[in-house]
């Protein structure tokens, strides 16, 4: 099968605009979050979300004593949905929790966390703010 250079243009111009779209409808996550997650149990905790790339978001609980980052599973202009990956304080923190995050203004999201093996309601919710601490050079 002969595979012209304008065909392999065109692939490549298709995946760059694919590319483009979802890295442009996605910026306004970029940043950095803070808030307090309140679980079912009435549980609340700090919650430290730092978007460089919004495919690997790392987050951050230092009130359980655990981090990790986040995969992207499926991204949207509005509200994401990742899959959560905790790497330090594994035990401390539940493993492969669904999160779902739903732009609510500039400078505010909404997270929410679905742990299926345990139940199919929301386990916990945050409200998360835009950090708009500068920080300048001493």
């Amino acid at each position: 099968m002969r595979i012209s250079f304008f065909s392999i243009l065109i692939i490549l111009l298709a995946s760059f605009s694919a590319y483009s779209q979802e890295s442009t409808e996605t910026l306004w996550l970029e940043g950095n979050w803070v808030g307090t997650g309140l679980q079912v149990d009435k549980k609340q905790w700090k919650v430290e979300l730092s978007v460089y790339d919004v495919k690997k978001p790392m987050i951050n609980y230092p009130d359980l004593g655990c981090s990790g980052h986040w995969e992207l599973v499926q991204p949207g202009s509005n509200k994401l949905a990742f899959k959560e990956v905790i790497t330090e304080g594994i035990f401390s923190c539940d493993q492969g929790v669904e999160v779902f995050i739903k732009k609510r203004g500039k400078n505010k999201i909404r997270v929410t966390y679905y742990l299926r093996s345990y139940s199919d309601k929301p386990i916990a919710k945050a409200i998360l703010y835009r950090d708009q601490t500068v920080q300048e050079d001493v």
